[in-house]
């Protein structure tokens, strides 16, 4: 019965222990993903690119590439549940407000497990999915996007 009770409090400790460490703030813990680096490039001939994006918790404020060519990068870490979104809205010139989900776990993580590199153009986002492939997206329609938009 001691052996037992002895062996239940080192398995519950040694629990602890891991759960402590997943949930630490500012480190990755053992079950952590690896980061995902996702770039924007202004693909629209000789237009500025205005966009904004955030997720869930985070909110990357609105950004500005004035010229054909600029990027804008950034970077966070997928969730352990993998259900992690990225969500923007695009302006450009002569355009209404475009939504587009710009990360979503479940599409993008076998083709973006470190790096997802997106060409915005007048017709939609193209993603990158190999060095010589890329993979064309139109802008999102639903009523639900909509909500999403800048400073929301």
């Amino acid at each position: 019965m001691i052996s037992v009770s002895k062996n239940v409090l080192f398995v519950s400790m040694l629990l602890t222990i891991v759960v402590v460490l997943q949930f630490k703030d500012g480190e990755s813990g053992p079950f952590d993903k690896p980061r995902v680096y996702v770039s924007i490039v202004n693909d629209l001939p000789h237009m500025q690119l205005r966009f904004h994006c955030k997720d869930k918790k985070n909110d990357l404020g609105e950004q500005l590439l004035p010229n054909t060519g600029q990027s804008f990068t950034f970077d966070f870490q997928p969730s352990f549940w993998g259900v992690t979104l990225w969500y923007c809205s695009f302006s450009f010139y002569g355009s209404e407000i475009k939504y587009f989900d710009i990360y979503v776990e479940k599409r993008d993580q076998d083709n973006c497990k470190h790096e997802c590199h997106w060409k915005i153009r007048t017709g939609g986002p193209c993603k990158e999915v190999s060095p010589s492939e890329e993979e064309c997206f139109q802008w999102n329609k639903d009523v639900d996007s909509s909500t999403r938009q800048l400073g929301q």
